[in-house]
């Protein structure tokens, strides 16, 4: 059992990222961007840890462009955990050999860049939402604008 654990483990270090280095990437999609954040494994418990912390928020359309003020205003409330995951991190990369994955003073720039990156989905999230309300606002101009009546009983 513990030979299979070890291939396993073998296994992960080899296909995780080059020495010393994490990525963080922005994919632009046809709709809207999505991000791509690859880090050793050993960690992800962590980082799921306080992206779960920063998602954990009730959040309203006000009709004005303010998710992203509303996604920064989880950074302060997940500041105290994301220092212990940090630590908790720094710790695991110590650990066997994955120090040469990702160098243990390096794990604090995963979770800030976690957290940069969920401020960019508030900010996507305005830019999204404030072109639907505003189409939706010009839409209904437009037909104020006809002083047409829309039947509201359609028979054929």
């Amino acid at each position: 059992m513990p030979s299979t654990t070890l291939l396993a483990l073998a296994f992960l270090m080899q296909a995780a990222p080059a020495p010393d280095s994490f990525t963080s990437d922005a994919v632009e999609g046809r709709e809207e961007p999505y991000w791509i954040t690859e880090y050793p494994i050993i960690i992800q418990p962590l980082v799921h840890d306080y992206r779960r912390c920063l998602n954990y928020a009730d959040r309203r359309f006000r009709g004005e462009a303010d998710f992203e003020e509303q996604y920064a205003a989880d950074l302060p409330r997940c500041e105290k955990l994301k220092q212990k995951l940090i630590a908790k991190s720094e710790r695991a990369l110590r650990t066997g050999r994955w120090g040469e994955v990702l160098a243990p003073e390096r794990a604090g720039d995963v979770f800030r860049t976690v957290a940069d990156e969920h401020v960019a989905r508030g900010r996507d999230f305005d830019r999204q939402l404030m072109a639907l309300y505003y189409a939706q606002q010009a839409r209904q101009v437009s037909t104020e604008l006809t002083n047409e009546e829309i039947p509201t009983d359609v028979t054929n």
